[in-house]
This record gives structure tokens, C-alpha cells and sequence, in this order.
């Protein structure tokens, strides 16, 4: 039976029928989340339990949802996918704890990490957001330009000052008083690390270091002597940071213990991208970012951890080439950045579209 103007499927309230043939019937209707127009197609009644055409519909939206192009509608709910931002360009999202809101980036500039951008955060049940930050200038690439701490309260990120020098601040994330600058450092590439402490990238003279400092900007100590290039991850509860270290022979991704251990490679020497390594809450699930030279370039493998591991399976030496991490039982690969969300059957990532917007979806 034909869909009537008033029905309603999930969100979405149908206004007027446009079209139908042999697979299905498509409508007119409004997203009465977002308050905008779209496109739905449905089977028809008599063809719904007909398990081949169920599959090639399903196939269909699926192709619909990898497209990018100005004028190619974008699937927004197959498969439990939903959208959560809607202007300039968002990227970078970083679920809180509590899981009902979600943090983000907006470039209205070029499409570059350089590039100036606002935090913001947003409510995953009513849509509304704002900034954290009114009128500083967050910058870094993705993965690296703030961190949330683990108990949901704050936010730290790396920011320009009026001199170009990079600082780090600090907010709450419930808004109820200012953000402020630790004082008395310069450095960039924040995380959360144990004990009230903030580690960062600091440049001395031609090399890059660890550094640790405490909220107040006191307590200052250099936590790795030997130099890096680029800070890419923390596990939960601080136990192992995932550092970018240069070398003759190229750079290496290893995560050195930070209470006593050895270091494990986990990319090879050669391998020179970039990366942010991002933990599940549940510690089931690490997401290795592999960042493009352009915000859109970004591939991501999501790793199933061993009960009580917190390190992927790795071979001796490291990976010699990312996709081999996609090799690993259970992993995942998902197009461009993302990072998990509060359960395992969730994570939330950027797609390119005219538009680019982020959503999130179910992985399991």
C-alpha cells in the first residue's frame, strides 16, 4: 500500500510521493530531526519479504552511500547511520565518555589542518551545539589538536596566540566558567596523561620532545629523552603513549610504557604517515588513523584487543605497511577519520560530501 502524505517512518514524515517502479517506491519527505528535505525509497509491501531483493536494495543504498558528489543525495540512516553536523567543514569528532555528546572541529576556511578552526560540542539527542572555545583559534591535524580527559570535565588544545606561537588551553566541558591558557609553555599536540598531568610537543632548537606539566603550569619534565615527531596516542589510563620517532631509516609509530617497560614498535622503519591512535572506552577496540597529506585522505583501522591488552597484535619489527593491519582477525577498515564511541557498536567518523558533515554508525 502507497505511503500517504502524514506517515511516518523513524524520523521522517512523509509529504508527497515522486516516483516508483519495479524495485521500489520513492517519497518526498522531511527530516523532522534536522528540519530539511530528503529523498526516502522504500520496497514495496509485496516485494518486503523477498529476501533477494532485500539484499540488492540494501546493496544499492550502500553504493548510494559511497558516492561524493554535489548532486548525489547522501544515505544518512542505512545501517544506523545518522548526521550530526551541519556546517562549514566538520572534522576531527571525539566522543565524550558519557557518549550523548560529541565534540568536533569547523574549518570555514581551505580544507587544511593548518587552517584555524573552532571546537565544538554537541548534543547527540537534540542536535544543538556550541562552542567551547569562543575566539581561539584551534590548530593541528586531526587526532592531534585536542583531548578530552577521561572523566568528561575537560578539554585541552593546542591554539594560536596573536604572535603565531602555539599554547595550550584549557576548558571546561560544562561551560560553566572560562577557558584559560596554561601559562609558561609553548608546545602543541596535547593529551591527557595520568595523574593531572598534560603531555604535549615541544620544540627545542631542530628537535621535538615529550613533555609533561600540570594544569596549573607547574611541574614541568621532559617524559622521553630521545627526540620525536609527533605525539599519536594514549591509552586509557595513561599507560602507554604512542609517539612518531624519526630515524635514519625513516620514521617509526612505538609506544613506549610510561610506568616502566619497553618500548613496541608497531610500524616499521619507512612507514612516514602520520597517525592517531584512538581507544575504545570498553579497551575491546583501538582505531589507527593513518592521516593523508589532506584532511580527506585519511584511512582508519579498527583493531579488536586481547582481554587485558592494550596493544594490537604486532609483528616483530612492526608493521611494515599499514594495510597489513587490516590483516589482523576482526579488524576493520573504515574510509577516512574516525574515532570509537562509548560502546563498541558505535563510532563516529568524517565523510567528504558537498556538505561534509559527520556521522556515526554502528560497527557491529
Amino acid at each position: 500500500m502507497p505511503l500517504s502524505a502524514g506517515a511516518r517512518l523513524g524520523p521522517y514524515e512523509i509529504l508527497s510521493p515522486i516516483g516508483a517502479g519495479g524495485m521500489g517506491e520513492v517519497y518526498r519527505a522531511k527530516d523532522t530531526r534536522l528540519d530539511r528535505t530528503v529523498a526516502i525509497k522504500v520496497l514495496p509491501t509485496h516485494l518486503s519479504a523477498n529476501t533477494d531483493l532485500r539484499a540488492r536494495f540494501e546493496r544499492e543504498a550502500k553504493a548510494i552511500s559511497a558516492l561524493q558528489h554535489a548532486h548525489i543525495c547522501v544515505l544518512h540512516d542505512a545501517g544506523g547511520d545518522r548526521q550530526v553536523s551541519l556546517e562549514g567543514y566538520s572534522f576531527d569528532p571525539e566522543f565524550l565518555p558519557d557518549g550523548k555528546r560529541l565534540c568536533f572541529r569547523i574549518s570555514k576556511g581551505a580544507v587544511s589542518a593548518s587552517e584555524p578552526s573552532e571546537l565544538r560540542v554537541v548534543d547527540m539527542n537534540s542536535g544543538t551545539n556550541q562552542s567551547l572555545l569562543p575566539g581561539v583559534a584551534v590548530v593541528g591535524p586531526s587526532g592531534h589538536a585536542y583531548d578530552l580527559s577521561q572523566d568528561g570535565q575537560r578539554v585541552v588544545v593546542a591554539a594560536r596566540d596573536r604572535e603565531g606561537a602555539r599554547r595550550l588551553w584549557l576548558a571546561p566541558l560544562d561551560l560553566h566558567s572560562p577557558p584559560r591558557e596554561i601559562p609558561k609553555v609553548q608546545g602543541d599536540n596535547p593529551l591527557f596523561g595520568s595523574n593531572g598531568e598534560i603531555l604535549f610537543r615541544a620544540v627545542e632548537g631542530s628537535s621535538a620532545f615529550v613533555y609533561g606539566i600540570q594544569e596549573d603550569g607547574t611541574g614541568l619534565r621532559k617524559v622521553i629523552e630521545e627526540p620525536i615527531a609527533g605525539l599519536e596516542g594514549i591509552s586509557p589510563g595513561g599507560e602507554w603513549l604512542v609517539v612518531k620517532l624519526p630515524g635514519a631509516e625513516g620514521a617509526t609509530a612505538t609506544a613506549f610504557p610510561l610506568h616502566g617497560g619497553s618500548p613496541v614498535r608497531i610500524t616499521a622503519s619507512g612507514v612516514a604517515s602520520d597517525h592517531a591512535f584512538k581507544w575504545s572506552p570498553d579497551a575491546r577496540w583501538v582505531f589507527v588513523n593513518v592521516l593523508g597529506r589532506q584532511l580527506l585522505d585519511a584511512q582508519t583501522y579498527a583493531l579488536p584487543l586481547s582481554r587485558g591488552a592494550l596493544l594490537p597484535q604486532t609483528p616483530a619489527g612492526g608493521f611494515t605497511v599499514e594495510a597489513d593491519m587490516a590483516k589482523i582477525s576482526g579488524a576493520l577498515t573504515i574510509r577516512g577519520y574516525a574515532v570509537p564511541g562509548p560502546t563498541s557498536g558505535t563510532y563516529a567518523f568524517m565523510r567528504p560530501t558537498a556538505q561534509r558533515n559527520l556521522f556515526r554508525i554502528p560497527i557491529l
